[in-house]
């Protein structure tokens, strides 16, 4: 008689989980993108974004497999000073519990509507697991 083991998840944090681009004036780029690998599913847990909010001609958007999220709505900054902050110390990311499920990727574009460059900061983090062959 064959017994066969229970499938067991391993995860694999994303990477990269954080980027920052300058974005010059009347520019939109891409500041963080991260793919999930074929034959996987990714949960994202934590999210936080930064760019100059103190300028409404500026606006951050993200997108989980090609749709806006929230839907129709910009993201809010946090407000951390770049000027004193060092890159990547974006403090109290937004906690998903339950996390939020994405297929093929995830992106975060800036919109610097602007007459000045500015830095734009994201941060994704989360785990890839396996999908089981069932």
């Amino acid at each position: 008689m064959s017994r066969s083991l229970p499938h067991v998840l391993v995860g694999v944090d994303f990477y990269p989980t954080y980027n920052f681009v300058t974005i010059t004036r009347g520019g939109r780029e891409t500041i963080l993108k991260i793919s999930v690998p074929t034959g996987h599913v990714g949960f994202i847990n934590e999210v936080a974004t930064n760019w100059p909010s103190q300028d409404h001609t500026t606006w951050q958007e993200w997108f989980i497999d090609n749709m806006r999220q929230p839907p129709g709505q910009i993201f809010t900054p946090i407000g951390v000073d770049l000027a004193t902050t060092p890159m990547g110390a974006l403090p109290n990311p937004r906690r998903f519990d339950p996390p939020i499920i994405v297929k093929h990727q995830v992106e975060f574009i800036g919109q610097n509507n602007s007459g000045r460059n500015y830095v734009f900061e994201s941060l994704c983090r989360g785990t890839f697991y396996e999908k089981p062959n069932l």
